[in-house]
């Protein structure tokens, strides 16, 4: 599960867009794939979002993602019965 945040609450990222074909005289709609942020915050466990977020030019600048701090509790506890 990743985890992003934005600044803006309802940021937007367009993954792919809204097309419109035209097939014996008759137009067919595709709708596209958006990424919404709702109150700055977008959670997905699809990889192809994760690794589509992580490339975007916006990422570090609009968005950033939750990365979990490591568990140094342990560590911390080992070195002081170290010394």
């Amino acid at each position: 599960m990743a985890r992003f945040y934005s600044k803006c609450n309802n940021y937007q990222i367009l993954v792919t867009p809204t097309t419109i074909d035209v097939k014996a005289n008759i137009p067919l709609l595709t709708r596209g794939k958006k990424i919404e942020f709702k109150d700055g915050e977008y959670e997905t466990d699809n990889s192809f979002e994760i690794g589509f977020l992580r490339k975007h030019a916006g990422f570090g600048v609009d968005f950033v993602e939750d990365t979990p701090k490591k568990d140094n509790t342990k560590q911390a506890k080992e070195g002081v019965k170290a010394r």
